[in-house]
């Protein structure tokens, strides 16, 4: 995974993935590690993530590649 932005987000979060990722499904947990939300594999190089009803916090994101840090306000 490449970067989300924006950092921090409100209501969606887009995701740039390099063009030679693999599609997996994308995992997103909160700081305590509780998966919040799973996201079905993205179709291209952009994924829009939905983040409608979370609390504001730091979560990580998960699937191909590092995991990314995503602040939600």
């Amino acid at each position: 995974m490449r970067s989300s932005t924006p950092n921090p987000a409100r209501h969606t979060a887009t995701l740039r993935l390099p063009t030679s990722t693999t599609p997996t499904p994308l995992v997103l947990s909160d700081a305590l590690g509780r998966t919040m939300r799973h996201y079905l594999s993205p179709a291209g190089p952009e994924a829009i993530l939905d983040l409608r009803g979370l609390p504001a916090g730091l979560y990580l994101l998960r699937g191909a590649g590092p995991a990314l840090r995503l602040a939600v306000e």
